[in-house]
């Protein structure tokens, strides 16, 4: 298994070369059309392709929060539990039948495949917490507002980790969405807790700012900072 696979779907990571070298293996997906927030049987099966490809990597780069359903593609093909650390459940129902989203890839998961087992949800935005129902065995619910309190991180399964960094404060990330309030060293802190609570099978990151979305000079330099101090941890935590 490689360390590292980045895949570009967008121009989040080239414009953070001159801040952040990037890791591992370059998978380019921007010739795919039908993959913004959204993506469709064809889209599916052409990424599906490309990642097969690659050969598995422990950290995987998807990119912004705009792909966060690339989690489902990656998802491990051993029964597995899933931690997510993000600002939103990513449980939507499905809008347009069998069309993956950003914002529903977890409850397609859940519902769809058969080697997942339980899923815990960390610095989620309170007012979402209404989009996890219908889950009440398989789903555990840490807000925003309770992330700083003493929980279990153990699973029933070995980990899926899948990290989108808008749960993080401005201060340590900059991305296309709403964003949480958990710092750095909050986040790096609970890695640690799931690595000792956990086997961990492989890890997800998402969440940058474009400059076409608005993104700066100073959010690439902030991303690129925590993007490395999460690769450094993460490979460190996995022995790798």
């Amino acid at each position: 298994m490689q360390t590292s696979l980045v895949c570009l779907l967008s121009e989040a990571y080239p414009e953070l070369k001159n801040h952040w070298e990037l890791p591992g293996t370059i998978l380019d997906c921007r010739d795919i059309p039908g993959t913004t927030c959204y993506c469709d049987a064809e889209a599916q099966a052409l990424l599906r392709r490309r990642l097969e490809g690659c050969g598995p990597a422990f950290i995987r780069w998807i990119d912004t929060g705009d792909y966060h359903y690339l989690s489902r593609l990656n998802a491990p093909h051993e029964p597995y539990s899933l931690i997510l650390l993000d600002h939103h459940p990513d449980m939507q129902p499905a809008a347009f039948g069998p069309v993956l989203s950003c914002g529903g890839w977890v409850r397609t998961l859940l519902e769809e495949d058969p080697l997942l087992d339980d899923v815990l949800l960390i610095g989620i935005d309170p007012a979402l917490e209404e989009e996890t129902a219908g889950f009440p065995d398989r789903v555990r619910v840490v807000t925003e507002a309770r992330f700083h309190e003493a929980f279990s991180l153990r699973m029933h399964k070995p980990v899926f980790l899948s990290i989108d960094k808008d749960v993080l404060r401005l201060e340590d990330a900059r991305t296309d969405w709403d964003q949480g309030s958990m710092s750095l060293e909050g986040l790096l802190y609970i890695l640690e807790g799931i690595f000792a609570e956990n086997r961990v099978l492989c890890a997800d990151i998402c969440g940058e700012r474009p400059e076409s979305r608005g993104g700066t000079p100073q959010d690439r330099a902030v991303n690129a900072a925590t993007n490395a101090a999460l690769q450094k941890a993460l490979l460190r935590l996995a022995n790798l």
